[in-house]
């Protein structure tokens, strides 16, 4: 039986996160919790309301990310966590690291995407019907730094890949390393 994981999958909005996550979810048949799916929820019971409001929504959704993430990892079940994390969030995923299974491996994606690009995709999200407004993605293509996130590594222990989400189907270029990780061989 495999040891459970614990892959963080990080960036700046629209750099690919979402896509690499439910990609890799799917390739390994484990749990993925992504913050803007938990948020949208939120959103849609509490509705929106400025970017006060928009970080108060954000912060929830990472505190109920962390928690079943927590509770997937005492039971065994590998998880994928998917958020713009910041750092503030590296305290809290440290815990959840420190506090699972001895046999935890934790592994760390970093998304990226030149500037002009990422703010291109975030421009078109302003004009997608199923991306709920609270998200205000319009002020993040503005470049409101309300919006940002880390375009760092956190300081978790772990294995680390750096993916250049610029192409589609960028993250074949790490899947052997990210096979032998979920292997148990890297």
């Amino acid at each position: 039986m495999l040891a459970t994981r614990l892959l963080i999958v990080t960036g700046l909005p629209a750099t690919g996160k979402t896509t690499v996550a439910a990609m890799l979810a799917g390739r390994y048949g484990c749990a993925l919790l992504a913050k803007d799916t938990i948020k949208e929820s939120l959103l849609d019971t509490l509705s929106h309301g400025d970017v006060a409001w928009s970080r108060k929504l954000s912060d929830a959704a990472y505190a109920v990310t962390f928690s079943l993430a927590r509770t997937f990892l005492a039971s065994a079940v590998s998880v994928i966590v998917e958020g713009n994390f910041r750092a503030e969030h590296a305290a809290p995923l440290e815990r959840l690291v420190s506090s699972s299974l001895p046999d935890l491996r934790v592994g760390q994606i970093l998304c990226a995407v030149d500037e002009e690009q990422r703010l291109a995709r975030l421009r078109a999200r302003t004009h997608d019907p199923a991306r709920h407004p609270g998200h205000l993605d319009a002020m993040g293509a503005a470049g409101s730094a309300a919006f940002s996130g880390s375009a760092d590594f956190l300081p978790i222990r772990g294995a680390q890949w750096l993916l250049d989400c610029t192409h589609a189907q960028a993250e074949q270029s790490v899947l052997p390393a990210l096979d032998r990780f979920w292997e148990g061989e890297g």
